[in-house]
Formats: structure tokens, sequence, C-alpha cells
């Protein structure tokens, strides 16, 4: 039981903190949605969830693990609403929807350690494709009711068709988060856990193979790049120097012939003279 207690505890918390961050990003802009909307947002994330357990196969890239959250989230919030009623604006700060989110979170809670002591965990034993059929069959119910206005002859009304929802909800995220490890072992043994492990390792060399791989790759680019860069400067350098020396001789020629004229000339006034 009070392994149970704490693993409640740390779904909520995950389940809290997605909620809280919503409400910095969007407000409590739910508050106008009706009790009837929320059912209809529970369905849309539970008949999902029965998609996927059935196909195998997301084309979106998202799990089942974020649709049990916002049926934890959903179903909170349909508590609220039950409370509250709808509202036309955006009338709760986010102090005050947390304020409602943790009522009703240990609402839920002490429901769940009350059916725990009754029942057992007989829960642990069921699989996490039960808990999505469980929540369906809650909506089914709700819904049911809600056409007939909320009245009921003998079951129980909507909000505690919410509060089973939210903690079957809540059972499916403790079996994901703390259990998936250990149903893979007892059904195929020890060895399967050695063999991911080795996996594992086997990915992590690959990557780091590859990795060489490309420095390496990238590495002999730079060294042809930089002989290259190093080739060509040289041969700017000898062509420079070819032309300075060339220059210099073409200025040393004409220095000397000049010298020679000016004597020659000299020579020639001076017997003239």
């Amino acid at each position: 039981m009070q392994n149970t207690n704490e693993q409640f505890d740390t779904i909520i918390k995950i389940c809290r903190d997605i909620f809280n961050k919503k409400l910095k990003d969007y407000g409590a802009a739910w508050r106008i949605m009706r009790p009837e909307s929320v059912t209809d947002q529970i369905f849309i994330k539970a008949n999902r969830i029965r998609s996927l357990e059935c196909k195998g196969v997301s084309m979106v890239g998202e799990g089942i693990k974020p649709e049990f959250i916002a049926i934890v989230n959903y179903g909170i919030v349909g508590l609220i609403q039950l409370e509250l009623g709808a509202a036309d604006t955006e009338d709760l700060t986010a102090e005050q929807a947390i304020e409602y989110y943790d009522k009703y979170a240990e609402a839920a809670k002490n429901l769940m350690l009350a059916k725990n002591h009754d029942y057992g965990e007989a829960w642990r034993s069921m699989r996490i494709s039960s808990y999505t059929d469980l929540i369906l069959m809650k909506l089914n119910r709700t819904k049911q009711i809600e056409d007939n206005n909320g009245n009921t002859l003998i079951s129980e009304g909507i909000d505690a068709n919410y509060f089973d929802m939210i903690n079957y909800a809540v059972f499916g995220l403790i079996k994901m988060e703390f259990e998936a490890l250990f149903e893979v072992i007892s059904k195929y043994g020890w060895w399967s856990l050695l063999i991911a492990a080795g996996m594992g390792l086997i990915y992590i060399c690959v990557k780091l193979v590859a990795s060489k791989i490309t420095d390496g790759v990238k590495g002999g680019m730079d060294d042809i790049a930089h002989k290259l860069t190093g080739t060509v400067a040289n041969q700017l350098q000898e062509m420079s120097s070819t032309n300075s020396s060339q220059i210099e001789m073409l200025s040393n020629n004409i220095a000397k012939q000049n010298t020679d004229l000016i004597k020659a000339i000299s020579t020639q006034n001076f017997q003239t003279f």
C-alpha cells in the first residue's frame, strides 16, 4: 500500500506539472467548456489509446502515455466544471486553478486508497488495455447520464465516473512508469534484459564508430584543404619573388644604360670643347 501511495503521488506530480505549464501558456481557457465537452474530450483521448493498442503504430509519433496524462487532467477539469459550472470567460487565475486541481487530485487519491483497502491491489494484475476499456465504459455511462440531464435511478453520478477515470488512468501510468520492465522480465525471462543491454551497447559502439569516421573524413578534408592552400600560397610567393627579381634586374639594366649614355655624351662634349 505504501508503494502504491508513493507511486500515485509521483504520477500525479507529473500530470500536475504539465497542467501547470499549460496554465501558464493558455491560462484557464478550459473554463468555457461544459462538462459534456470535457467528457467528449476524454473520449477522444481514450479512443486514441485503444486505437494505438490495437494497431500498435502511431502516425504522429506520440504514444499512449501523454493520452493517459490528458485523461487525468481532463478528469480533474471535469470535476472542477461540475462544481463551478461552465463560465463565459476565463474567470480563474492560475493559482486558483491549481488549488482546485490539488483538491480533486487528493480526493481521487483518497478514493483509490479506500478501494485498495477493500479490494486489495487487484488492479496490478490487470493489463493496461483493460484500464483503457474500463475508461471507455465509464465514458459511455457518463454520456448516457448527461443525455438524461444527470438523472440516475441507481447508478453513481457523473462525478464518481470522473474519479474512476482519473484513477484508471493513473493505474495505467503506474504500470508504464514502474512495472514495464518487470512485465518484460516475467514474460521473456532475465536473459531478455541482457539482450536489451547488449543491443544498447552495440548501438553506443556503432554511434562512436560513426562519429570517429565522420571526424576522420572531416579531418582528412581539412588536411587536403590546408595542403591545397599552402601550395597555392607558395606558388603565389614564388611568382611574386620571380617578378620582383625580374623588375629589379630590369631596373639595374636601365640604370646602367643611362649611366653609360651620360658618360659617352660627357666625353664627346669635352673633346669638342
